[in-house]
């Protein structure tokens, strides 16, 4: 070793966390303002969610696919209003009856959601489009971008798009593709973050057969609900979710996850394909799965996968008042 070399020290999951949400404090009142009653109220495994997504964006995607690549463009494709509140009393009704629960001694905390996570990106996306049916999420994430782009983020394009993911697809990659088309000269990153089986297989067909990587939301417990209970309604919905006759492909639910993954080989065989699960530590849980060809960035996605496995949405609750700076890190104190 050199004459002064430290060996680099190996980050907390806090110290990892923590950047990605402290770096909207001075705005969040602001965008928090805009329309303080819209947001998703999420729980404590949601942070581990929006860590991979912003870890994904700003180390992989924007710094070697970004820099190489002029056009690429961000699609979320059920992005909600762009703020997130993890609020440990949101089940138990008005303020007044949760006076002796336990859980509002728990810390709380508003975290950006995935669409202003990639509006921050360096270089940033050429364009980035947002879905959701409700006008008024529309409305309001619209003007929170406004916001960003108005204190330190100028170059955010965003088109803002009102209806259902399935049906507005080839609307937006028609619009992307263009004559970019014939010299390969686009990138996209998509984002399926399904709360139920929203993402249809025939959106995710499409996106694949473009050149695009993918992080897509896999509701496994809500999945493994549905494959349990069956009706028309539930086989209908499974079979547009995976594309396919589920039931004749698996008899038991806990090979969903396999066959979908295989079945995004079957589409594009070339990419790697890798999923990363997310503990709620109260026996709900759902993956994040990764879609992208082999390259140098995947032993990052490797290390991302083993660093959010190897943690909860207990070990997120713990760490809430050093990621949102009310409890200060060795980090913080001078050397």
């Amino acid at each position: 070793m050199g004459e002064g070399f430290m060996p680099r020290k190996k980050l907390t999951l806090a110290e990892k966390m923590a950047p990605i949400f402290r770096k909207y404090d001075d705005l969040m009142p602001a965008l928090i303002k805009v329309n303080p009653k819209q947001y998703f109220p999420a729980d404590y495994w949601a942070p581990l969610k929006i860590y991979c997504l912003a870890s994904y964006v700003h180390t992989c995607y924007s710094k070697i696919i970004g820099s190489r690549i002029e056009n690429t463009y961000f699609i979320d494709l059920m992005s909600n209003s762009g703020i997130n509140y993890v609020d440990p009393c949101k089940n138990c009704g008005e303020k007044e009856k949760c006076r002796d629960c336990r859980k509002k001694r728990k810390p709380k905390i508003y975290m950006v959601g995935s669409t202003l996570v990639a509006s921050t990106s360096k270089p940033p996306f050429k364009k980035i489009y947002f879905v959701d049916n409700d006008p008024e999420k529309v409305k309001t994430l619209s003007t929170r971008l406004d916001i960003l782009k108005g204190n330190g983020f100028p170059e955010i394009d965003y088109q803002p798009i009102i209806g259902n993911c399935n049906e507005k697809i080839d609307e937006i990659l028609s619009e992307i593709k263009g004559k970019k088309e014939e010299f390969r000269k686009y990138h996209i990153l998509a984002f399926a973050d399904n709360e139920g089986l929203d993402v249809e297989w025939k959106t995710i067909e499409k996106l694949l057969l473009s050149y695009c990587d993918l992080i897509i939301n896999f509701p496994a417990s809500n999945l493994n609900r549905v494959f349990g209970q069956p009706s028309s309604f539930n086989t209908k919905k499974l079979d547009a979710f995976f594309g396919c006759d589920v039931k004749n492909k698996v008899k038991d639910q806990s090979k969903l996850l396999e066959l979908y993954c295989k079945r995004i080989k079957e589409i594009k065989p070339e990419v790697r394909v890798e999923a990363i699960r997310i503990n709620t530590n109260i026996g709900y849980y759902y993956d994040l799965i990764i879609v992208a060809k082999d390259g140098e960035y995947w032993k990052y996605i490797e290390n991302l996968k083993k660093n959010i496995e190897e943690n909860s949405a207990q070990t997120v609750e713990n760490i809430i008042p050093v990621i949102t700076g009310q409890q200060k890190t060795l980090a913080d104190f001078p050397r």
